[in-house]
């Protein structure tokens, strides 16, 4: 983990060196976030985190961001006794550093695509009124794909719509089979 860290930010110092201009911010926003297992269902929460964009040129950059990301899923009438059933969540917190190639086609329109590192911080199962940790159960690291479209106003004011992919399985069963991270992030940010 450090040396994908550390690789990370040499290759932004590298970038940084030859930059016309460096940009950077905070950014929010809302997640649905889905898992490849179809007995759940999506699970609707939020994203916060900063960014740093180094521009190229006024057609290309690069952007590397540090994202909170409220990930996971949700079950309803999950069944917790012979004749009882409740609504389960499995909540998945993640810290998401997606690294992404901009083209700018027109004005501030722009679209993305890189790949995203994911270590996961917080892995809880809710059952009705019952919690637990379930850690232990998924892989803390992730590697995903991320592709979306923004905008950026002159002013510094963004929105951004992606979607990120999980390469990686995040959890597999006896039976081999894998599961893995989806999720819809519609953000609004400023960039200085």
């Amino acid at each position: 983990m450090k040396k994908i860290t550390l690789s990370i930010f040499a290759i932004i110092l590298a970038i940084s060196a030859s930059a016309q201009t460096v940009g950077y911010g905070p950014r929010v926003g809302f997640n649905v976030a889905t898992l490849s297992d179809r007995a759940f269902d999506a699970r609707y929460n939020f994203n916060a985190g900063a960014f740093v964009e180094v521009d190229f040129s006024p057609r290309w950059s690069v952007e590397l961001s540090a994202i909170y990301s409220r990930q996971g899923a949700t079950q309803k009438d999950t069944p917790i006794s012979l004749i009882e059933k409740a609504n389960s969540t499995l909540c998945l917190d993640y810290m998401n550093a997606p690294l992404v190639v901009k083209y700018y086609p027109w004005q501030g329109l722009n679209v993305f695509l890189g790949p995203q590192f994911s270590f996961l911080v917080n892995a809880k199962m809710k059952l009705g009124d019952i919690e637990n940790s379930v850690k232990r159960y998924f892989h803390t690291f992730d590697i995903g794909a991320v592709i979306g479209v923004g905008y950026t106003w002159e002013c510094g004011m963004l929105v951004n719509l992606q979607y990120n992919q999980g390469l990686r399985p995040i959890h597999e069963n006896s039976n081999h089979n894998k599961t893995y991270n989806g999720v819809v992030q519609l953000n609004v940010g400023w960039r200085f």
